[in-house]
């Protein structure tokens, strides 16, 4: 029981806390949605105006009215409740339990148990996991049963990584849940990554200019005649061209690679034949 110091702290405290106009919870046309809608605002008060979690309950019940008030004035005269074990949650619990009909219940337990992740990301599943617990707290026996319903609704390609690891905390299998899925991401992106390089020509993977084969030249006519045709173009002018005697009467059938000088008159350095009679350097 509290003293006179700690009983008028509280009510200190309660009179403070009404300055910011917490809602009033009258318990008629209340469904399972306006319920929670009221927890959920009374505890944002709680936790903005820095009320310790050991009064909530007590802060709550200042906030009752009609046949609300009435429920809980039937559990505070029961003698068979002990008050002091009734935390926050617990109260959560009687509340939503109350003013859910069974049907209701019934319904978003099963929706608890049957929702899948589907094309849902594992955060976006937790999410609407969490939602729908919130209002059906009742529906898991402890933390481990928690854990259980939301590993089975993981997609199977998550679900059989997650499962081998015989997690037993809810934390610990949300945790695995987004380390799978991240792994799976990284990659699906690094085989993108791969079969594009597959693709790519090999002269273009390593940086080097395709090889090019300059076009054939007409066959009939004589090496002299179109080398000189062929290098006069590049200097403008006559060249001097070593041309070996066994290829001074052949017909040229195509040319390779031709490296000239950059000044008329000088010898061509390299230049590949292929003739009638055979291939040879110049």
């Amino acid at each position: 029981m509290a003293g006179a110091d700690e009983r008028e702290r509280m009510m200190e405290r309660l009179n403070e806390f009404r300055h910011c106009n917490p809602r009033i919870f009258d318990g008629e046309k209340a469904n399972h949605w306006l319920v929670d809608k009221w927890l959920m605002h009374m505890e944002k008060l709680f936790y903005d105006t820095f009320v310790e979690e050991r009064y909530w309950v007590w802060f709550a019940t200042h906030h009752l009215d009609g046949e609300a008030y009435r429920w809980w004035v039937d559990i505070r005269e029961d003698p068979r409740a002990d008050l002091s074990t009734i935390t926050w949650t617990r109260f959560k619990e009687l509340l939503l339990t109350t003013y859910f009909s069974q049907s209701v219940k019934r319904q978003m337990e099963r929706d608890l148990r049957n929702l899948r992740q589907g094309d849902r990301t594992v955060a976006e599943y937790e999410r609407e996991f969490s939602r729908l617990l919130h209002c059906v707290p009742f529906v898991v026996r402890d933390d481990e049963d928690k854990a259980r319903i939301f590993e089975a609704g993981l997609r199977p390609a998550i679900f059989r990584l997650v499962q081998a690891s015989n997690l037993s905390t809810y934390r610990e299998v949300v945790n695995r849940a987004l380390i799978v899925e991240k792994g799976a991401e990284i990659m699906k992106e690094r085989d993108i990554v791969d079969r594009s390089k597959e693709k790519r020509p090999a002269a273009e993977s390593s940086g080097q200019q395709p090889f090019r084969r300059p076009p054939k030249y007409p066959r009939g006519q004589s090496v002299s005649t179109t080398w000189g045709q062929m290098f006069s173009l590049r200097t403008g002018g006559p060249l001097s061209l070593r041309v070996p005697e066994a290829f001074s009467a052949c017909t040229l059938v195509s040319v390779y690679t031709c490296i000239f000088s950059s000044e008329p008159g000088d010898p061509i350095s390299t230049l590949a034949v292929q003739t009638t009679t055979g291939t040879a350097a110049v």
